[in-house]
């Protein structure tokens, strides 16, 4: 039999950190503004 040790085991955060989230928000702006450039040109 044998016995499995987990030591030294890192959680992680949950709560996102700021940077996360602007990168989050810049993805999605710029994604936006094409999405906006390409309406406007058809």
């Amino acid at each position: 039999m044998e016995v499995i040790a987990l030591d030294n085991v890192n959680l992680l955060a949950a709560v996102p950190e700021p940077e996360n989230y602007a990168m989050l928000l810049a993805g999605l702006g710029m994604f936006g503004l094409i999405t906006r450039r390409r309406r406007k040109t058809r």
